[in-house]
């Protein structure tokens, strides 16, 4: 029974399509929570801008870079933040880039705590120039020729919950 269950996950895995995917690296969180929950948007209290660039393997052809500016402004009501934010990802001849609007809205709770939810929508747009691909078999059919495009939206929503020491966050869909 063991031997038929694992032969049928094996063949499963075998008929299901794989694919491969490149997300942009942020390493410094903090600076970029807009980009991975909209409710989180929700911590800042003040009007701020962040903008940062990562260039990988300088002087390397099709090196990955990645950069991002985001802007997030608490409206004129206390209990709402609204946060914008666009970003660009290279490596090879892929390109990606996105802009996001995100809105929190602010629950104060006692002791300290607030329950922040959040909404956000974003753009998202990649691009492939297989003029640039230089593939070990010239005849692959796989490799396509001249641009490809793709443009698509996507929503997400998140919950935190928070004081001055920790925070418990969750967002759909992973960005």
């Amino acid at each position: 029974m063991k031997n038929r269950i694992i032969l049928i996950l094996g063949l499963s895995v075998c008929v299901m399509g794989l694919r491969a995917q490149h997300a942009a690296q942020f390493t410094q969180f903090t600076f970029n929570k807009l980009n991975f929950n909209p409710s989180l948007v929700g911590t800042y209290d003040a009007l701020t801008f962040t903008g940062m660039y990562r260039h990988q393997w300088f002087g390397v052809e099709g090196a990955p870079r990645t950069g991002m500016f985001n802007v997030i402004a608490p409206l004129s009501q206390k209990n709402a933040v609204f946060g914008m934010a666009m970003s660009y990802d290279q490596i090879g001849v892929t390109q990606t880039g996105q802009a996001t609007a995100s809105y929190a809205y602010i629950l104060r709770l006692s002791n300290g705590l607030e329950l922040l939810g959040g909404l956000s929508g974003t753009v998202e747009y990649g691009r492939i120039n297989w003029e640039l691909a230089d593939p070990a078999d010239p005849g692959d059919p796989l490799v396509g020729g001249g641009l490809e495009n793709v443009w698509k939206p996507n929503f997400g929503a998140g919950l935190t919950i928070h004081n001055k020491v920790w925070y418990l966050a969750f967002q759909c869909p992973d960005s």
